[in-house]
């Protein structure tokens, strides 16, 4: 066999030419035919069509018994002993997956995500082009154990029936693991919200669910100054208020109340 050729845009570049003395990823034009299903522009797998309009695409599965997992390496899955190696981030001292470019999401991999197809719905499409809001069905799945209706959380099962979680490495501490192997209570940190004065933990583009990520254009609503934050105001609570708010109420309520009733002789 001869010596694989390697693109010639850089001396970094191991990738195989294509076209051109290029890889694909280099500028290398390759010809891909498109799902001869209407409006469909997914790649040709089978027969035409892509897997989503019915090409049937058979996986072999893992050799260990009663495993149906797709094989990875050497006959099994990764469940069961596959070392796959995976890209990393070319960031120094990042060890996150890298995505594109040979980086993370974190150091400029630009990933595109598809958007739910309902008009004016900014949510990512789950299945079927749409948001679970607008009707995407998904299903999760189940603890294998009998009778047991909770969600699986690692092997099949729920932690009720034998899901294995990290537990914080603090000495006599049961709770779960969240950051550098400890809990909350231990040292992990946790971003905050970064809404002025709110201290709960951020779930996504820096803020927390009351302040962000859970809105949409759909329910009119914003992530910060609109009229559902308008309706949506915290209520303070009596031990919640301040030396200056206390006095205030303090003043509007009168000290002594005097109840007149006339009395009209018959």
């Amino acid at each position: 066999m001869g010596q694989r050729s390697n693109c010639v845009s850089s001396d970094e570049c191991t990738n195989q030419i294509v076209q051109g003395g290029l890889c694909v990823r280099h500028g290398a034009k390759v010809k891909v035919k498109r799902c001869s299903s209407e409006g469909c522009t997914n790649h040709v797998v089978k027969g035409g069509v892509c897997v989503k309009h019915g090409a049937k695409v058979e996986c072999k599965k893992c050799s260990s018994e009663g495993c149906t997992n797709i094989v990875q390496n050497g006959g099994v899955c990764i469940r069961h002993g596959a070392k796959v190696k995976y890209k990393k981030c070319s960031s120094e001292g990042c060890t996150n997956l890298a995505q594109k470019g040979g980086v993370c999401k974190r150091h400029g991999a630009k990933v595109k995500y598809k958007k739910c197809s309902s008009e004016g719905c900014t949510n990512l499409a789950r299945k079927g082009g749409v948001c679970r809001r607008h009707g995407a069905k998904v299903e999760k799945k189940k603890c294998s154990s009998e009778g047991c209706t909770n969600r699986a959380q690692s092997g099949g099962v729920c932690r009720r029936h034998g899901a294995k979680t990290k537990i914080c490495s603090s000495a006599g501490c049961t709770h779960q693991v969240i950051k550098g192997g400890v809990c909350v209570r231990h040292g992990a940190k946790t971003k905050i919200c970064s809404s002025a004065g709110c201290t709960n933990k951020s779930k996504r583009g820096g803020v927390c669910w009351r302040h962000g990520p859970s809105r949409t254009p759909c329910d009119g609503s914003t992530a910060f100054g609109s009229e559902y934050e308008k309706t949506t105001a915290t209520v303070t609570l009596p031990h919640q208020r301040t030396a200056g708010a206390s006095d205030e109420v303090s003043a509007k309520i009168p000290g002594e109340v005097v109840i007149c009733q006339e009395i009209v002789e018959v």
